[in-house]
């Protein structure tokens, strides 16, 4: 029996495994390393870049941020860690990946440690996707919106004044950002009323 010889090996990484991209993508590399295979990834648009994209944020903007910060909110076997004093320097956006269950404490983490209530927070379930969900709120009540509107994960957590900046648009109007199966159903849908086969 011979060995296969492999010339590519594709690895799409999408937003329903989005939890498990950082170890998937760790375990990879080490295991192709290991065997002496080279590799490179082929970089995408980021959870939170395709998101402000989408509801005309903008998270780097002049007037409202001096730096962007990403945050991994996710409970580890030891226990839940922020750096608390990184995610309450002013004059910037924030981004907490993986947040969506741990709003909670993220919330009463902040304002226990003197962040001001009014502090605009939006959080936003399938970015970009067909149905993508979006609550706006301050940290003193985002918790309850989102109890009350049942939001769904993945989500990100989106926190300073970019956004203030958010523009919802119609989702039916919206096809860029649409799955590509919505947009060929619709372009399949147009042909076919226009009679053209």
């Amino acid at each position: 029996m011979g060995l296969i010889k492999w010339r590519y090996i594709w690895r799409y990484v999408t937003a329903e495994n989005i939890k498990n991209i950082i170890k998937t993508v760790s375990y990879l590399v080490c295991s192709v390393e290991l065997v002496g295979i080279e590799w490179r990834v082929v970089p995408g648009v980021t959870a939170a870049t395709g998101a402000a994209a989408e509801l005309g944020m903008a998270l780097t903007h002049r007037d409202h941020s001096q730096a962007l910060t990403f945050i991994t909110a996710q409970r580890r076997a030891g226990g839940f860690e922020i750096d608390w004093t990184l995610a309450m320097r002013p004059r910037q956006s924030v981004v907490f990946y993986m947040g969506l269950t741990l709003l909670g404490e993220i919330t009463q983490g902040l304002l226990s440690r003197g962040m001001d209530p009014a502090t605009p927070i939006a959080v936003i379930a399938k970015a970009t996707q067909i149905d993508q969900q979006v609550i706006v709120g301050c940290i003193a009540d985002i918790q309850c919106q989102c109890a009350q509107q049942k939001i769904a994960a993945p989500a990100l957590l989106v926190m300073g004044e970019c956004v203030r900046q958010i523009k919802q648009r119609p989702q039916a109007a919206n096809v860029l950002y649409q799955p590509m199966t919505r947009v060929l159903e619709l372009r399949s849908k147009t042909v076919n009323e226009n009679g053209i086969a």
